[in-house]
């Protein structure tokens, strides 16, 4: 299980302002993941243990996670993605994370394979590459 980050490049907080509060999010341009048939919705815990459904201007919406990132990177607005996507721009300071306090939810990732008595070697491979390089 991982947890996404809310994050945004630096020049869109600073022309924007930076939220300190979940609510402020209602007032920012949203980077949203959404395809044919669905559009992700964000869901926040508060410190308190209050849940937020945040609704704020969706200035873009993407089928991919690499896109979104990319937007994101570029200054277009605030996008909810997972760590190990925008980890290293964290880092490098090409994003900054807001609201870090702000419990996000988990992502599940779960590797789905026929049942097999001896489970091929190159699928017990890739099982275990996801599980080391996911849980960093």
């Amino acid at each position: 299980m991982l947890g996404p980050v809310l994050c945004a490049a630096p020049d869109y907080l600073d022309r924007n302002g930076e939220p300190i509060a979940a609510e402020q999010l209602g007032s920012h341009d949203l980077l949203l993941f959404a395809d044919r048939h669905s559009r992700q919705n964000w869901q926040l815990q508060e410190e308190d243990g209050t849940w937020l459904r945040i609704q704020g201007r969706n200035r873009l919406r993407l089928d991919s996670g690499e896109a979104l990132r990319t937007a994101c990177s570029q200054g277009l607005g605030i996008a909810l993605l997972p760590r190990f996507l925008v980890g290293e721009d964290i880092a490098a300071g090409r994003l900054r994370q807001i609201l870090p306090k702000v419990s996000t939810g988990t992502v599940n990732i779960v590797a789905l394979y026929p049942h097999k008595k001896l489970l091929e070697p190159r699928v017990r491979h890739f099982i275990d590459l996801l599980v080391e390089m996911l849980s960093n």
